[in-house]
């Protein structure tokens, strides 16, 4: 579903708003030289969500539980199955329950990072939105509240990105960032 690719998007987007920042002292750091980097990356990731749950000002990060958007929108298509779908003062739950990091991967010389992030709790989704599209000649058309409950929520996540130098330091600059979901419900 494409809102939740949006909201995983920005929940790790604050990796590479962050890299140049000075890191808080109690995360911890992974070294790529680390014959376990990929078990120090996956425990590093989970612990810095979740001590970013009420947000952290020093890195500029809101809080992750509520987090809130004003408006999102999604347009799909333009054919004969096409949707226009608008959220307003959205708020998602469970970020900071992210409990584990499975199957990650890394490829430095590429620039490229995959793992599959899992949550402990349900993800939930409130606000209000609005529709309007039309599947054949069926038009869909509503407004109202929601309320989007995800049970054993699993995030694909795939990075991409090149190397960046600022400062004669060299940094991961994303270029793409990519999520596919599961749920059980």
């Amino acid at each position: 579903m494409k809102t939740i690719e949006i909201f995983t998007v920005s929940i790790f987007l604050f990796i590479g708003l962050t890299c140049s920042a000075k890191l808080p002292s109690n995360w911890k750091i992974c070294k790529r030289s680390d014959k376990n980097m990929i078990d120090c990356l996956r425990l590093a990731v989970v612990d810095a969500v979740k001590s970013m749950k009420d947000g952290l000002q020093s890195l500029g990060v809101l809080p992750l539980d509520p987090m809130h958007f004003d408006s999102l929108s999604i347009g799909q298509g333009s054919g004969p199955v096409s949707i226009n779908l608008d959220f307003k003062n959205m708020d998602i739950n469970g970020i900071s329950t992210l409990t584990k990091l499975e199957n990650a991967k890394v490829d430095w010389d590429d620039y490229t990072l995959q793992a599959d992030a899992s949550f402990a709790a349900p993800l939930t989704l409130q606000g209000d939105y609005s529709i309007n599209g039309k599947v054949l000649v069926l038009p869909i058309v509503g407004k109202g509240k929601f309320n989007l409950t995800f049970d054993n929520f699993v995030a694909k996540l795939y990075l991409k990105g090149h190397e960046e130098t600022k400062a004669k330091a060299k940094y991961m600059e994303v270029d793409k960032f990519t999520v596919q979901n599961e749920t059980s419900k």
